[in-house]
């Protein structure tokens, strides 16, 4: 079911319906439109379905990130907004798949880190795909540093620091 009208979005999927919001920006008042965790999918326009349904070109990961979720499936998540409500959406979104779904996304970093994070209920991959970064686990007090080259990659397993 694809819609511009998040309240018609919450009540396909409660009728059990996958659902698409479509558009970033409200018709009426110009305000962005954030994707309602009812949402299994949030596109600019309709005609960006093609690309849910696997039958668009190439994708980039740096801007489209997967989830992997329950019974082998690859769902295309709705863009990065740069908080945490964008994460807080996706955990509503993709609760039904609890522990074993999992989150695919790329970033692309020109400087260090200055903060650490840590996972608790879930593995992380973390894999170089140009040049070489150096990364820091803290394992129980020792600090532990990878060196990563192109094309290699670590685990940060739940619960390390990083």
């Amino acid at each position: 079911f694809a819609d511009d009208s998040k309240k018609n979005v919450v009540a396909a999927k409660r009728k059990g319906w996958r659902t698409v919001l479509v558009g970033f920006i409200d018709r009426d008042s110009g305000a962005r439109v954030e994707t309602p965790p009812e949402a299994d999918a949030h596109v600019a326009k309709l005609s960006d379905i093609g690309a849910l349904l696997g039958v668009a070109g190439p994708q980039r990961l740096d801007t489209t990130w997967i989830h992997l979720g329950l019974g082998a499936t690859a769902l295309r998540e709705p863009p990065f907004t740069n908080g945490l409500d964008w994460y807080d959406a996706y955990a509503r979104r993709r609760e039904s798949d609890g522990a074993d779904g999992r989150l695919v996304s790329m970033f692309t970093f020109h400087q260090s880190w200055d903060s650490w994070e840590v996972h608790p209920e879930g593995a992380e991959v973390v894999l170089c795909t140009a040049g070489e970064l150096t990364l820091l686990q803290d394992l129980q007090g020792d600090i532990l540093r990878i060196t990563l080259r192109a094309g290699e990659f670590a685990v940060n397993d739940p619960g390390v620091w990083h």
